[in-house]
């Protein structure tokens, strides 16, 4: 940001719970509000005018992430998903050098971790909103 602007200020702010919540499932309710609004105070406190989510897990929480924005500071605060920014910027690359594949031109996804398949089989679902199929258990 500094290259962009020598006048903007970058605030960061680590939210490991908010992690645990979303790899848990708990993406609604009061839970993950409170944690929410914990990790977003001293964001509030320094006047940000944007928040980037920095984390793969967040875009569950995005709407819970808003609001607990809008109301801590009393206006609507941008929310910005790195994932989503940059596989458009992924795109766009691609499709400038005519390397962007087919839409429906097949391909395969072979997933593979190395801790358990059925614990990263259920994340993935519910961070893509479908089924990931078989997932592979390797070792290194």
């Amino acid at each position: 940001m500094a290259a962009l602007c020598s006048r903007v200020e970058v605030v960061g702010q680590a939210a490991p719970l908010l992690v645990a919540l979303a790899e848990e499932g708990w993406v609604q309710g009061e839970v993950p509000r409170l944690a929410a609004r914990r990790y977003l105070e001293p964001l509030c406190a320094a006047g940000v005018g944007c928040v980037v989510l920095g984390c793969t897990h967040f875009p569950l929480l995005r709407q819970i992430i808003e609001q607990e924005m809008e109301g801590l500071s009393g206006r609507p605060v941008p929310v910005v998903d790195s994932a989503t920014a940059a596989a458009e910027d992924v795109a766009a690359f691609l499709a400038e050098r005519q390397l962007a594949g087919a839409p429906g031109g097949g391909g395969r996804l072979e997933l593979l971790v190395t801790d358990r398949p059925g614990d990263f089989e259920r994340v993935a679902a519910r961070f893509l909103g479908e089924s990931v199929g078989e997932v592979e258990q390797v070792d290194l």
